[in-house]
């Protein structure tokens, strides 16, 4: 059935084997299933792999857990899908993501808002690096299970400024020469932010 216009949402929670039953069908059809937001709840991996790669004209994907124990996912093969790269939101909520940053493949998202389950010197240099590259980026909340940043990161990504020596903060040109990555890594609450800003915002010393 050809399908005449996109559907805002496609919710899926696991109930019995719901999300087999809806890959199926979703495989049997012969054109992707056009849905502008991916909401599930309590999806594993191959859950994703499951609905995702069936589906077209994503723009949003979310993953609730909602369970007192996070859930532990690698998105080795999610992230290679050319429906994540063509995204533009990406939620997990209680949801520790295994895989590197660099292996996330996140420069093409708007906004994002997940947890992964460590944090590395190579990872932020990775962010600084190729982020400001990305024309779509907005805000992006990464918080993390575990650091493994050590001090030769302050030598390898000069100029910073300290924040009451909690936070650490960079600015990154943009290709656009007018607006910078704002980049914010608190190291004890275990978060790093990076946000789209203009070239008024960025300190002198940190251009």
């Amino acid at each position: 059935m050809h399908q005449k216009s996109i559907m805002d949402q496609l919710f899926l929670k696991p109930i019995g084997n719901l999300f087999d039953l809806i890959g199926d069908v979703l495989k049997s059809r012969d054109t992707p299933l056009r849905v502008k937001k991916l909401m599930m709840t309590r999806a594993n991996e191959n859950e994703i792999m499951n609905i995702l790669p069936y589906l077209d004209s994503v723009e949003s994907i979310v993953n609730n857990y909602w369970e007192p124990d996070p859930l532990n996912l690698n998105l080795a093969e999610v992230s290679k899908l050319v429906q994540w790269r063509n995204a533009l939101e990406l939620e997990f909520f209680d949801c520790i993501i295994k895989n590197s940053i660099e292996e996330l493949n996140l420069i093409n998202f708007q906004q994002i808002d997940i947890r992964i389950n460590s944090l590395t010197t190579d990872d932020v240099i990775y962010l600084k690096k190729n982020i400001p590259k990305s024309s779509e980026i907005e805000i992006f909340e990464i918080t993390f299970k575990d650091s493994l940043i050590d001090d030769s990161l302050y030598t390898l990504l000069p100029p910073f400024k300290r924040v009451l020596n909690i936070r650490s903060v960079w600015y990154s040109p943009m290709l656009n020469s007018n607006e910078f990555v704002h980049i914010s890594l608190h190291e004890q609450k275990k978060i790093i932010t990076l946000k789209r800003v203009n070239r008024d915002s960025v300190p002198e010393e940190l251009l």
